[in-house]
């Protein structure tokens, strides 16, 4: 039986204040429901913040429009979910985060949840905007991007961050982001596993570290 708004909102809650990474205090030192979809957390040493949980397969911006101009932080739980990129953008806009469980996790690490981004994210649009053949970098959902470049068609990007990165993660993938034409393999310390690497040549898609698809972006 799936959980009412409200009892997910308090189980969000539950994990912060419970989960303890090694050993270290847990994120939130006190949490308090506000309403159905509205999660205050308080912290030791920073400043309280308010998050909206949400509990959807692909979050779309109905889901978020209601809590954008009330929170920091939209938390949407499922493991197995995407945000579009249209939720993605209406969250921007309005200069709030958004993520996972472990997302609010890491943001109360932040001065500012607001400001929170996700590190793989970070680092993957910060460091493929420099390349000199990217014209555009459009997000379609929270992992699967679309590379305009200057004298190629675009290329469609899942970015996928599993240490060993299986057949069954790619064709996840494919079935829960939609088509593309490259997985970047995030996780530098990470290895494609055989079965990923046979999902690749079915799917037709190449498998890459940044290194490589630095290239590609010059290939047609």
């Amino acid at each position: 039986m799936a959980r009412r708004p409200i009892e997910t909102t308090e189980w969000v809650g539950q994990r912060l204040r419970e989960t303890r990474n090694y050993g270290d205090s847990p994120p939130a030192s006190a949490y308090e429901v506000l309403g159905p979809n509205i999660l205050r957390v308080e912290r030791e040493d920073r400043f309280a913040f308010t998050a909206g949980i949400i509990s959807e397969y692909d979050v779309k911006p109905i889901h978020v429009e209601s809590l954008v101009e009330r929170v920091e932080m939209v938390v949407n739980v499922p493991a197995r979910s995407r945000w579009s990129g249209e939720a993605i953008q209406l969250v921007q806009q309005h200069g709030r985060s958004f993520g996972g469980i472990k997302d609010i996790m890491a943001a109360c690490n932040w001065d500012e949840v607001s400001e929170y981004v996700r590190d793989e994210f970070r680092f993957f649009e910060e460091r493929i905007s420099t390349h000199r053949n990217l014209e555009r970098l459009d997000r379609l959902t929270d992992r699967l991007y679309l590379l305009h470049r200057k004298n190629y068609p675009p290329k469609r990007v899942v970015l996928l961050n599993e240490y060993e990165l299986s057949g069954p993660n790619i064709w996840d993938a494919a079935k829960l982001h939609g088509p593309f034409d490259i997985v970047h393999h995030t996780n530098p310390n990470g290895k494609v596993l055989a079965d990923g690497v046979a999902a690749g040549k079915t799917l037709e898609v190449s498998i890459l570290k940044l290194g490589d698809l630095f290239r590609r972006l010059n290939q047609p």
